[in-house]
Order: structure tokens, then C-alpha cells, then sequence
């Protein structure tokens, strides 16, 4: 597991370096993806980057879950790994110079449908901060590859939750809030 980890680093390493030097730059909408949400270039340009280096530095067939292209397969036949990517999460952020975006990767073992109980390691990168988050599933989790711990707190009351309230597509829920 200590290569994938490697290769979900390496994989946010260079889209990081793209999107804060090029990436910047490219803010026009090239599509609508599948769910309805416009692409901006600099998002269909890091997800390829992503698939590059898969296909590239990757021997064994790796699926490619991407928010932009849907399913990519780097190889012929049966899929090692099964690869979830957002190349930036928190676009329209991104696309503002708010701190709250990231590259989020997610990697599943084979090509069963993905579950998040079947994630074996993850990896989560400030785009303008650097800062990354990983875990492995059995082994722990880190923060700038220095291990983490879990919170402490054990009382609602005392954490901060946060609540994505796109509901997209589901007009009478979003007019609860």
C-alpha cells in the first residue's frame, strides 16, 4: 500500500504545481459534465493529468471514476485498482483564490461498486496551502506524512459539523432551507 500512497502523492504534487502556475489562468467553462455542473478548463486539465500519470506510472489496469469524464480505464482487462478523483474540489473557490479547495483522490481495490467502508488509502490536498491528509485503511492517517490522531471530542456540542446543502436537481428540498 506504501507505492499507492506514493502514487496519490506524486498524482497531487504535480496537479498542485499545475493549477497554482497554469491553472490559474484557465477559468473558462469547456463543458457540463453528467451531473449538470459546468467543467472549467482548469478541472478537465488537472483530471488529465490524473489519468496521464495513472497510465503512465501504473503498471496494472486502474478504473478512473472522475467527476468530469466519468469512467476511464488506463489498461485492458479486469482493473487492480478503482481510482475516485475530484482534480478540484471546491471549483468555483478554486476559480476565486478561496483557500477552500483541494484534490481529493480516493483508491478501492478491484472494480466493485464503490463504498467508502472499501477505500484502502485516501488522500485529501490543499491546493494553495499544500497541506495533505492521508489515510490507509488498518494502518492510520497523517497530515503532511506526520501521523494524526483522532479528535477528542466526544460531545456534539462541543465539534463543528458542516452540512453541504446542494441539492441540486431537488427543488423541494431546496426550498426548505
Amino acid at each position: 500500500m506504501i507505492e499507492m500512497r506514493k502514487h496519490l502523492q506524486a498524482m497531487f504534487v504535480d496537479v498542485r504545481q499545475f493549477l497554482l502556475t497554469d491553472g490559474l489562468k484557465r477559468l473558462a467553462t469547456v463543458q457540463t459534465n453528467a451531473r449538470g455542473d459546468v467543467t472549467k478548463e482548469f478541472d478537465f486539465l488537472a483530471e488529465g493529468r490524473i489519468i496521464e500519470y495513472c497510465g503512465r506510472e501504473i503498471s496494472e489496469p486502474v478504473r478512473i471514476l472522475t467527476e468530469e469524464r466519468g469512467e476511464v480505464r488506463t489498461r485492458s482487462g479486469p482493473a487492480r485498482w478503482t481510482l475516485i478523483v475530484d482534480p478540484v474540489d471546491g471549483s468555483e473557490n478554486f476559480a476565486r483564490g478561496n483557500e477552500c479547495s483541494c484534490v481529493s483522490l480516493a483508491l478501492l481495490p478491484g472494480e466493485e461498486l464503490p463504498r467508502p467502508e472499501e477505500v484502502v488509502v485516501a488522500l485529501v490536498g490543499g491546493i494553495f496551502s499544500g497541506t495533505s491528509y492521508e489515510a490507509e485503511k488498518g494502518s492510520g492517517a497523517w497530515r503532511n506524512g506526520e501521523p494524526t490522531r483522532p479528535s477528542q471530542t466526544s460531545k456534539l456540542s462541543d465539534a463543528m459539523v458542516t452540512i453541504d446543502f446542494n441539492f441540486k436537481g431537488n427543488p423541494g428540498v431546496s426550498r426548505l432551507f
